[in-house]
């Protein structure tokens, strides 16, 4: 077994036990705080049942449980955008929600209400891609990265996704560029905080793909030395493992790469919907 191939798996496994304990640690913090949360909000309601804060907040909770409680989610953030239709961050969080319950057309109906109170959103944009492009839509897929990118183009998520979609439309030039812009934003600490290290691989895939096997090392090991300071974790993992491909693999590496990379972006969705997006959006 070579020196990266046995680093990679001796962080697999340190990697997995820390995510497990902390997820763990984080899951019983976070239990005691929801509680009290829908204890607070379901007084407010009590008071004033038609009050959409309240509503968006329980609908939110409830969606978190998931399960059984999915429906008692869609009533709340039903109710919460009939009494503040031109709430945005309303409208985006109801439209997640109907996306997680399957319900892929009532989700774009949202958006399209959504977009109907402001076209100058980028994370309304930004969601609306991630959705079409989830469901194989990469025509409208495309047209709202872009339209995020235009919008804000500062952000490192905004340049990933449409990345992502140009990729799936086999436009691995422009992806490559857009990752690498994406990468320059990092660097630059536009982002305030933790560099995600996603466009580093991506973009070390890509160039790899297009044989710039020099620039696609120098990328992955900047994401491993990147990670090495921030976290341990399946960020992690996936980057020792890209290394160890991309050092000792000829022949047809380029295409199984190639592959591998289109197979996860179908699987994983990294451009998913979150409501962390909503930040950028100017509610």
């Amino acid at each position: 077994m070579s020196t990266v191939t046995a680093t990679a798996s001796s962080t697999k496994a340190s990697a997995s036990a820390s995510s497990s304990r902390r997820r763990r640690y984080n899951g019983q913090r976070r239990v005691p705080e929801a509680v009290k949360a829908q204890a607070f909000f379901e007084k407010k309601l009590e008071d004033n049942p038609t009050m959409p804060r309240y509503n968006h907040c329980m609908g939110a909770l409830a969606d978190a449980k998931g399960g059984a409680h999915m429906e008692e989610a869609t009533t709340y953030y039903r109710q919460a955008a009939a009494n503040q239709p031109a709430n945005l961050m309303i409208r985006n969080d109801f439209a997640l929600h109907l996306e997680k319950k399957g319900f892929h057309q009532d989700a774009l109906r949202e958006y399209d209400k959504a977009l109907l109170v402001s076209l100058e959103s980028p994370a309304i944009h930004m969601n609306l891609a991630a959705v079409h492009g989830l469901h194989g839509e990469y025509g409208p897929a495309m047209e709202h990265a872009k339209r995020a990118k235009d919008l804000n183009p500062s952000i490192p998520m905004n340049l990933r996704n449409l990345a992502k979609m140009q990729s799936h439309a086999g436009n691995s030039r422009q992806a490559l560029t857009n990752n690498l812009e994406s990468i320059r934003l990092e660097r630059g600490g536009l982002t305030g905080g933790r560099i995600n290290t996603e466009s580093f691989r991506n973009a070390a895939k890509q160039s790899f793909a297009r044989g710039m096997r020099d620039q696609a090392l120098s990328l992955i090991q900047e994401a491993r030395q990147l990670e090495g300071k921030m976290y341990k974790s399946d960020t992690t993992i996936r980057t020792e493992e890209l290394l160890s491909k991309i050092m000792h693999r000829k022949g047809d590496a380029v295409k199984q790469i190639e592959a591998e990379q289109k197979e996860k972006e179908d699987h994983d969705a990294n451009i998913v919907l979150s409501r962390k997006q909503g930040k950028y959006a100017k509610y």
